[in-house]
């Protein structure tokens, strides 16, 4: 099974994934993701949080990806 989190920060060494929702199949894989590289920060974001984040920060980062963003679509 793969897994890749949404973003890698550089300046922060953390890896960061948006999540929809939380299911169970979500807690599990991160689990094991945490067990198996306790050494690497994961931060979990719900996809609300991502977007509120979207909407103060995206003018201000070259390159933002708007990609799943509701906005988008408008």
């Amino acid at each position: 099974q793969n897994y890749t989190p949404d973003f890698y920060l550089p300046e922060t060494d953390i890896y960061i994934e948006v999540k929809n929702f939380l299911w169970k199949y979500s807690d599990i894989r991160d689990k094991k993701f945490r067990k198996l590289y306790p050494n690497i920060k994961l931060q979990l974001l719900l996809k609300e949080d991502y977007l509120k984040l979207e909407n103060t920060y995206s003018k201000l980062v070259k390159n933002w990806e708007y990609k799943n963003s509701p906005s988008v679509f408008l």
